[in-house]
C-alpha cells in the first residue's frame, strides 16, 4: 500500500510540471533600478534624477511572460503621488495589435507615502504581456507643478503577488509548482521514514 501511495504521489508531482493549468501559471515580473529613473533607495527619493515632474515623462519594457494565464495586473510603486490634492500622474500601454496607446488610469496614493496603484489589465492586452508589455508615464498631466518617485512597476498574472513597494531588491517568490514540488518531496520523505520504521 505504501509503495501505491509513493507511486501516486510522484504521478501527482511530474503532471504538475507536464499538464499545462494543473499547476498555478502566477508569475511576476518587476522592473526597478538600474532600470530607467526607478529609484534604487528610499533616501534618493527627492534627487532630481528620481523625483520627476511634467515634461519628464519616461517609459519602460516588461519581460515576457509565458502563457497560460488568465488574468494580468500591472502594479506601479510611486511615492507622494498627491492625488487626492489633484496630482494626476497618467499611466499608458502599448496595445500592439491597434498600435496604440491604452490610457490605463492615473495612479492613486498619499502624500509621502509609498503605494501601489494598480491596473487590472484588459484581455486586449494579454498577448501584449506574453511579449514584453511597454508601459509609459505622462507625469503631472495637468502641469500643476506636481512631482512624483517611482520604486518599481510590477506585472503579476493569476493573482500573484507583487514585491514590497518600497525602493529595493525585490525577492523572487517560489513559484507555486516549486512550492507543490517541496510539499510532494516532504511527505515522501515522511511515507520512507514511516515504512523503514
Amino acid at each position: 500500500m505504501t509503495s501505491e501511495l509513493l507511486k501516486n504521489a510522484a504521478v501527482a508531482i511530474s503532471l504538475a510540471f507536464v499538464v499545462p493549468g494543473l499547476a498555478s501559471a502566477a508569475t511576476v515580473d518587476t522592473v526597478e533600478a538600474p532600470t530607467g529613473y526607478f529609484v534604487p533607495s528610499d533616501d534618493l527619493k527627492y534627487d532630481a534624477t528620481y523625483w520627476r515632474k511634467a515634461y519628464e515623462d519616461w517609459g519602460w519594457v516588461h519581460g515576457a511572460i509565458a502563457s497560460p494565464f488568465t488574468t494580468a495586473s500591472l502594479l506601479i510603486s510611486a511615492f507622494d503621488v498627491d492625488y487626492n490634492q489633484g496630482e494626476r500622474d497618467e499611466i499608458f500601454a502599448y496595445d500592439a495589435a491597434t498600435m496604440s496607446w491604452l490610457s490605463l488610469g492615473f495612479l492613486i496614493g498619499a502624500n509621502d507615502a509609498w503605494e501601489f496603484t494598480e491596473f487590472v489589465l484588459g484581455a486586449d492586452l494579454l498577448d501584449d504581456v506574453v511579449n514584453g508589455l511597454q508601459v509609459k508615464m505622462d507625469i503631472d498631466s495637468t502641469n500643476s507643478g506636481w512631482y512624483v518617485t517611482l520604486a518599481k512597476s510590477s506585472l503579476t498574472t493569476d493573482g500573484a503577488a507583487p514585491p514590497k513597494p518600497e525602493p529595493g531588491p525585490s525577492v523572487v517568490p517560489v513559484p507555486a509548482a516549486g512550492l507543490m514540488l517541496l510539499a510532494g518531496l516532504g511527505g515522501l520523505a515522511a511515507l520512507r521514514r514511516r515504512k523503514t520504521a
